[in-house]
């Protein structure tokens, strides 16, 4: 935005000094001119010569006249023409210098529209979801940057003291040398004295505190890896939970995304379990109505025992077949709304799962943006 305005202002001020520079120009042209004619008028109040010279001269001087207006008359067109070229070719520098003031001022809204576009795009609109979405890659960033800068400071601290004691047992061993040099010149002296050092190194109070300090932070090294393991597998549990629910390739944002009346697969079996138990239901008593609608079908006759064993059998057969024939009807008609069911439920499943991909590619490239 700086550099914009500073550009414009740029242009703004070439502009003015061409106009003065075009000003100043005019300006000494028309003091030329007035100077001409400052020195025509001059000429012109001259005092004529003696009337003593001949008839030839005379004529002369009388021509001189109409010579001297057609004279000035000439240099007045040439300068009126001069200038109306020079009005002519600074009024289309002007006009060229006012079209590239539009263009670089259309082109800076350009940039400022582009600008506040990218900055919208960048704090993101995709609503409620993205932004939960957001908000928890944040949080884990946020806290993986803290346990990598906690053991980042472990490891220096750690080689800090490594350092520290390395000096320390250089510093024991010069001494050590140093008091051998001036002791007992037997050569059974120097490794009872080098044993003594090395006895002596862990009982310093220094060598100590760093000991302890050593060991702290290796304990906290070590519950930091802990709490990382257990941070990783209580997102493999979570994961898997979410893949045994709504199905594998199923990430957190189409979950926040998804409607409020969307179920998952218990809950739809679950639905289908009741479903069938109720066809189940009815089942039997339409089965039961089919029984009942043969024996009023068999009371009609007014006396059983004159109908014989094959009408008796023929009435059974009718009644049974009938039963069967709206039992099949029945399963098929509930088999149909079943398959019309299942292709709801496959097309439901298909577009979650393209939603699902779209997702996945967009916080991929949201990671990537923040990352």
């Amino acid at each position: 935005m700086a550099a914009d305005e500073a550009s414009q202002n740029v242009l703004r001020l070439q502009f003015k000094a061409m106009q003065e520079m075009q000003h100043k120009r005019l300006q000494k042209q028309m003091e030329k001119k007035r100077e001409k004619e400052l020195s025509l008028k001059s000429r012109a109040d001259d005092p004529e010569e003696p009337l003593e010279v001949s008839d030839g001269l005379s004529l002369l001087h009388t021509g001189e006249p109409n010579s001297k207006n057609s004279f000035e008359k000439r240099v007045l067109e040439d300068e009126i023409e001069h200038l109306r070229n020079e009005l002519r070719e600074t009024v289309d520098e002007n006009g060229r210098l006012y079209k590239l003031l539009k263009e670089r001022d259309f082109e800076i809204k350009h940039l400022k529209k582009k600008i506040e576009e990218d900055r919208l795009a960048f704090t993101g609109t995709a609503g409620v979801a993205g932004d939960m979405v957001a908000t928890k890659i944040v949080e884990l960033s946020k806290k993986n940057r803290l346990l990598m800068a906690e053991s980042e400071g472990a490891k220096t601290r750690v080689k800090q003291l490594t350092n520290r004691i390395q000096e320390l047992e250089r510093e024991l061993q010069t001494a050590l040398t140093r008091m051998s040099a001036k002791g007992a010149t037997d050569a059974g002296a120097k490794p009872l004295r080098a044993q003594m050092g090395d006895r002596a190194l862990p009982e310093t109070p220094e060598v100590k505190a760093l000991q302890d300090r050593l060991a702290a932070t290796n304990l906290k090294m070590s519950d930091l890896r802990n709490q990382i393991q257990s941070v990783k597998q209580e997102l493999r549990m979570a994961q898997k939970v979410l893949a045994s629910e709504v199905g594998e390739d199923v990430n957190v944002q189409q979950l926040l995304s998804s409607p409020g009346t969307w179920r998952g697969r218990a809950q739809q079996i679950l639905v289908l379990q009741s479903k069938v138990r109720e066809l189940e239901k009815q089942l039997g008593q339409s089965r039961s109505q089919s029984v009942g609608t043969g024996s009023d079908e068999l009371s009609v006759y007014p006396d059983p025992r004159k109908l014989s064993a094959q009408e008796k059998n023929l009435l059974r057969i009718r009644s049974l077949e009938r039963e069967k024939q709206e039992g099949l009807e029945k399963l098929a008609s509930e088999r149909d709304g079943l398959q019309r069911e299942l292709e709801e439920l496959k097309k439901k499943f298909e577009g979650m799962r393209s939603r699902n991909k779209l997702l996945s590619s967009e916080v991929k490239t949201l990671k990537n943006q923040m990352g």
